[in-house]
């Protein structure tokens, strides 16, 4: 260490090993002079005699040797053998430093003999020692991440990654459906400023003022209508209470449900209606048992149009806490001139499952990645959602909402089902968005809700027993009579080949 700190070379050269050799020093002893005719003699001799130049320090496999035991510090002698005192007193200097990288005596007495015992070497070739290690331990303690940590650091890149592809494509579809909003406003502003210039002819001004007033009689007999409607309702409400009660007699031998005179009365009623025949599912059967009763009754029984209220009555079961789930259809009258009408929301019980008993989602095997046969054994489940009575009619909708994953599902199925027969519209080649989705979820929900005021509660046992099922016999005539139509044109072409053969 001395000597590197009392070195005063710069640090290029210290760093460096191809640093020119200094001519050696001068031996104590002094040899004698020779005599000029020694002399005379020896120039003559030595021009005779050319000698070999002894190699330099700088030499390229001087230099290579060197660089190799700086790096692996080569062993070639035990702790016990003796050096000159010149070899020992380096030893001596250099130890302090080069123990701490694994050189042995015998190391640095090759390192000192390498360097021809000239000090600048020996600097030079212990500078870059110190160099080489230290980069080397750098290296080895620099933190190296995990298979897992690679793994987990991938994982969250792509989901970030995802997230930002959904927020540039939710920005594309709202400035899409700003664009087609802009359209659209562009569209009727201009069309009603061409109503607008157009005059109306003065017949057609006289026969508006007098359907006006026919539509105002036809408002007023509505209104005394519905008064009549609320009249009879409230008489024919004793016989549906009638009706529960004979339905909820117990005969004490069978299974306690909802209908312990007729098990499954409600389910089966609902199941034979073509509003709700898609929508019960098999697991549904189960829960709708415990049903007692349906009923229905007005928001405004002064007016019908501004909608309905629809109650579900269920007996003790062991699906959930609910001892009711009621329903609520708010609509206006959206076109007076053809009765149209428009829901403006609807507002359901939230269902309060048990632990274990919602029939709305299903466990799912979770695939087990990685781990082995151990690990696979180890089964994991998550929940899913499903189709069901009591999650696609038990749905709050309104304008402008975000549809759930499901629900869109459904919107897109009905939209399928709606497409004419041989080809889709070219409405349908544009992806519809959410808000027309929403729109049509709403008005299916809606006639279900219908269905159940008009038919249901008022027929219930007619549509248990199938009476009331609409009658299917004329498609069952017309698929028949496509059939044997198809039978006579095969038997037409059998004709014509038998015909062609004989000829």
């Amino acid at each position: 260490s001395s000597l590197l700190v009392g070195s005063s070379l710069p640090r290029s050269a210290i760093c460096s090993p191809f640093v020119p050799m200094p001519p050696k020093k001068e031996t104590a002893k002094k040899k004698a002079q020779p005599s000029a005719a020694q002399q005379n003699g020896s120039s003559s001799d030595s021009k005779a005699k050319s000698p070999e130049a002894v190699p330099k320090a700088t030499d390229a496999r001087v230099t290579q040797q060197l660089r190799v035991l700086e790096i692996v510090g080569a062993d070639s002698g035990g702790k016990g053998e003796k050096y000159s005192p010149r070899t020992e007193g380096h030893i001596k200097q250099l130890s302090d430093v080069l123990e701490f990288f694994a050189f042995s005596r015998a190391d640095i007495a090759n390192l000192v003999r390498r360097c021809h015992h000239d000090e600048t070497q020996i600097q030079i070739a212990v500078a870059n020692i110190i160099e080489d290690r230290s980069n080397q331990e750098a290296s080895q303690w620099e933190e190296k991440k995990t298979k897992k940590q690679m793994k987990e650091e991938k994982k969250i890149q792509e989901e970030q990654d995802r997230i930002d592809q959904e927020e540039r494509e939710r920005e594309e579809a709202k400035a899409h459906a700003e664009e087609e909003k802009r359209v659209a406003r562009d569209r009727k502003k201009a069309a009603k400023e061409v109503k607008e210039v157009k005059e109306e002819p003065e017949i057609v001004k006289r026969l508006k003022e007098t359907e006006d007033k026919y539509l105002k009689l036809e408002k007023e007999m509505e209104k005394k209508i519905q008064q009549l409607v609320v009249e009879y309702t409230a008489k024919q409400q004793p016989l549906l209470d009638e009706r529960k009660k004979m339905l909820c007699v117990e005969d004490g031998a069978g299974e306690k449900t909802g209908t312990p005179a007729l098990t499954g009365f409600w389910c089966k009623a609902l199941q034979n209606h073509p509003a709700f025949n898609d929508l019960v599912r098999e697991w549904d059967e189960p829960v709708l048992q415990y049903l007692q009763d349906m009923q229905h009754s007005f928001v405004d029984p002064e007016d019908s149009d501004k909608g309905f209220n629809l109650k579900l009555i269920f007996a003790e079961n062991p699906y959930f806490t609910n001892s009711t789930l009621e329903k609520e259809y708010k609509t206006e009258i959206e076109n007076p001139y053809c009765g149209e009408q428009k829901v403006l929301g609807i507002k359901c019980t939230q269902i309060v499952w048990k632990q274990g008993k919602d029939v709305t989602v299903e466990a799912v095997a979770k695939k087990v990645k990685g781990g082995g046969a151990k690990k696979a054994k180890q089964k994991k489940e998550k929940e899913e959602a499903r189709p069901s009575f009591f999650r696609d009619f038990f749905r709050d909708l309104y304008p402008k909402m975000e549809l759930s994953p499901d629900a869109k599902e459904m919107a897109m199925s009905m939209q399928e089902d709606e497409a004419p027969y041989g080809g889709e519209d070219d409405d349908d080649d544009e992806e519809k968005d959410e808000e027309t989705l929403v729109g049509q979820l709403m008005q299916f929900d809606f006639e279900a809700g219908a269905a159940v005021k008009d038919d249901l509660v008022p027929r219930a046992i007619r549509w248990y027993t199938g009476e009331a099922c609409p009658d299917d016999d004329d498609d069952d005539d017309d698929e028949e009579g496509d059939e044997e139509e198809d039978d006579d044109d095969d038997d037409d072409d059998d004709d014509e080949d038998s015909e062609d053969d004989s000829a």
